[in-house]
């Protein structure tokens, strides 16, 4: 299956969070950007289970 119990909001919300500089807008927008398009490749979830291979659920 795809995900897991950690990716689930009810646990740490809906996606991911990255701290950046609130006067840099524009890293915000890169980064944001960036992760959208690892999660519409399927890179992302291959990160995913890569660092992280075990699935309590």
């Amino acid at each position: 299956f795809k995900g897991g119990p950690f990716g689930e909001p009810k646990y740490f919300g809906d996606g991911v969070a990255i701290a950046v500089n609130r006067e840099d807008p524009q890293l915000k927008l890169l980064i944001n950007a960036a992760l959208k398009r690892m999660r519409e490749s399927g890179r992302y979830e291959e990160l995913v289970l890569r660092y992280f291979p075990l699935r309590a659920f």
